[in-house]
């Protein structure tokens, strides 16, 4: 699903740490988060934990909440109602 909640969330983060001026991998460093990580996030590609939500949030200097801007109830219907991950072996 191509807007899917984690697309929204990690757009939200790509464009907050763009306006702090960091690359992905300072960034990274910065949030004490393995880049491959956290670009995993920014592409929509990692679920994350109210953890690292918090990380996130903390060293982008904003609250949680905004990191979730754009993502209503009816695209986590939609997300949800979809395909689901095959977990791994």
């Amino acid at each position: 699903m191509e807007n899917s909640p984690l697309k929204t969330f990690g757009a939200n983060v790509r464009e907050l740490r763009k306006a702090l001026g960091y690359t992905q991998e300072s960034f990274a460093q910065h949030a004490l988060l393995d880049r491959a990580f956290y670009g995993l996030i920014e592409r929509g590609k990692q679920n994350v934990s109210l953890r690292t939500v918090c990380a996130l949030s903390a060293s982008l200097g904003v609250g949680p909440a905004e990191l979730f801007a754009g993502i209503d109830s009816q695209q986590c219907a939609e997300w949800l109602a979809g395909p689901q991950p095959k977990e791994a072996d």
